[in-house]
């Protein structure tokens, strides 16, 4: 028995160090000697000097932890910690950039301090970082402190804000034009100004807009913009308290606007053969609310008034050919089930972009009748989205949006528009991307100047802008992404695509005839600004029309400062 008892005592002496709880590695390397596996064998008045960290513990999953600490680390357009990025040129730019203010983060976190923790809340709120302040590399992330406490630890990058904009779109030799500035965070404060030239099919516009979404400090949103035109002007503005996060409770606001301008009438090829001087008014108020909301689902209905005025006056003849007043009672609902997809090389390249997957439902319905007001037109409004995506594997998906809104008048359907869009993704190699995209269109008993457009900044890339016009329309893309190499110079992504398009659009009145759809071919170029706030994806494809229009050149150029789809 002593030789049991002993041969016991010289095992544990041996195990004990291996199992003895809270000297961890670096405890011992802080403590120094004291802290070597054999301090178990000092006596027990030194052993009780020795110590230990305290364990670190897990956050419980039966019941979530309280929020002790929030704690924010912002890192700026380029991270000079980093060897790579400790270069003048990129200390200069980050001299220039106004840091995202700690206040302005923490005003689109859906979590606060005293608040119990919630995964679901922190995901949303890195979208909502990524999307509204359009900050990179977001993670909020919990530090357990004991078993009822977590510290909350936001770290965010920022991009380039302060973008001079120049945009432009051709094919062949027709361009369209858009320059300007715009801040997308002023003074780190998440806030949009910008100005605008445009020139569009020969019109020059001049556009001013603002747009604050934590307008003076509070969940508000307030937006406005006053746009100046050859052909007339518009201004708008707006406030809301949207809903902020699944689970806020309700949604209101109002907007304003008034609008002046003129829309063509095309044939089938594109060319216009009259002009409508159209002015319209629209306020519109609206309160919804949010049943029962949790993390995973929305049931939101609402209610809502809006007044709208139309006239439109055909400038050739100078004859009023309709002139209606609207007072709209509306009624909304939105269903959703929450569930994102975040992905990256799919659209853009290293940088994450989110995909809703829902489904999600959003309906409105509205009905003016003269008995209501008397000065008012019967009529009744529709407009409706339905959306989902199905996940087929990581990084392989397909989204599915249909949509649709119209008037009911007099019995008849008035200039109502349906259409249905297929995109699909499927990055089956780490620089290697297969997209598809098929959409479909239609206008039920369209206006003169209610056309659907295709052409060369429409998907179909070996065509002139606007080259097909009418009420039917069928497309199809298909592109072979290559995302050759991430941040050249730690500033901008390389890449090229494989690509073949396909559709038409037929005139009303026209059968839908296969015969008629027109295809090209072709490579193109890409190359993404993944600093800047917007990560723009500068296009530039060579394509070629298999099936040209008349005596146009069948090998055409084109350009964009996005996907072409």
């Amino acid at each position: 028995m002593r030789r049991l008892f002993r041969a016991a005592w010289g095992v544990s002496l041996v195990l004990t160090p291996l199992i003895e709880p809270g000297i961890s590695r670096a405890a011992q390397k802080s403590a120094g000697e004291d802290a070597s596996p054999a301090a178990h064998l000092k006596p027990r008045k030194q052993r009780a000097a020795v110590k230990r960290p305290p364990k670190r513990r897990r956050v419980r999953t039966g019941r979530a932890p309280f929020i002790r600490r929030i704690r924010v680390v912002r890192r700026d357009v380029f991270d000079t910690n980093l060897r790579a990025e400790d270069k003048k040129i990129f200390r200069l730019i980050n001299a220039l950039h106004v840091t995202t203010k700690e206040s302005a983060i923490k005003g689109l976190l859906l979590l606060k301090e005293g608040d119990r923790y919630n995964a679901d809340l922190a995901k949303e709120s890195e979208r909502a970082l990524r999307n509204i302040l359009l900050l990179r590399n977001v993670r909020v992330t919990p530090i357990p402190i004991n078993d009822r406490t977590v510290d909350l630890l936001v770290t965010t990058q920022d991009t380039w804000t302060t973008e001079p904009q120049f945009g432009l779109t051709g094919v062949g030799q027709t361009l369209n034009l858009k320059t300007g500035l715009r801040e997308r965070n002023l003074f780190g404060y998440g806030k949009d100004d910008s100005f605008y030239y445009k020139k569009t099919d020969g019109v020059i516009t001049r556009t001013y807009s603002y747009n604050d979404p934590l307008f003076l400090g509070t969940p508000m949103v307030m937006g406005g913009s006053f746009q100046d035109r050859a052909d007339g002007t518009t201004r708008s503005l707006s406030l809301a308290k949207p809903f902020s996060a699944s689970v806020t409770h309700w949604s209101a606001g109002g907007a304003l606007s008034n609008d002046k301008h003129e829309e063509k009438e095309l044939d089938n090829l594109g060319n216009e053969i009259g002009r409508f001087r159209v002015k319209s008014k629209d306020s519109s108020v609206y309160a919804d609310t949010s049943i029962l909301p949790t993390t995973r689902r929305v049931f939101r209905p609402g209610v809502g008034y809006e007044r709208s005025e139309v006239e439109r006056i055909r400038l050739s003849s100078g004859r009023t050919e309709s002139d209606e007043l609207f007072h709209i009672a509306h009624a909304r609902l939105d269903v959703e089930r929450i569930d994102f997809l975040t992905v990256d090389h799919i659209n853009q390249y290293g940088q994450d972009e989110d995909f809703a997957l829902g489904p999600a439902l959003i309906f409105d319905g509205g009905a003016a009748r003269h008995k209501w007001v008397p000065t008012s037109d019967n009529a009744n409004f529709y407009k409706g989205t339905f959306q989902e995506g199905t996940l087929f594997g990581t990084s392989h998906f397909a989204l599915l949006t249909l949509g649709g809104n119209g008037e009911f008048q007099n019995g008849t359907w008035r200039s109502s528009h349906a259409q249905a869009d297929l995109n699909y993704y499927n990055h089956f190699q780490p620089r290697q991307t297969l997209a598809a995209h098929l959409g479909w269109a239609a206008i039920v008993n369209p206006t003169p100047t209610d056309n659907i457009l295709l052409g060369g900044d429409t998907g179909m890339r070996a065509y002139k802008m606007n080259q097909f016009a009418g009420n039917k329309k069928l497309l199809a893309n298909v592109e072979d992404r290559f995302f050759v190499i991430d941040d050249v110079g730690r500033f901008a992504s390389v890449g090229a695509v494989v690509f073949s398009d396909a559709g038409y659009v037929w005139a009303p009145g026209k059968d839908i005839r296969m015969s008629d759809v027109k295809s090209d071919v072709g490579v193109g170029l890409r190359l993404h600004l993944n600093r800047t706030s917007l990560g723009h994806v500068l296009r530039f494809d060579l394509a070629y029309a298999m099936r040209r229009v008349g005596n146009q050149p069948r090998l055409v150029f084109s350009f964009g400062t996005a996907q072409a789809f």
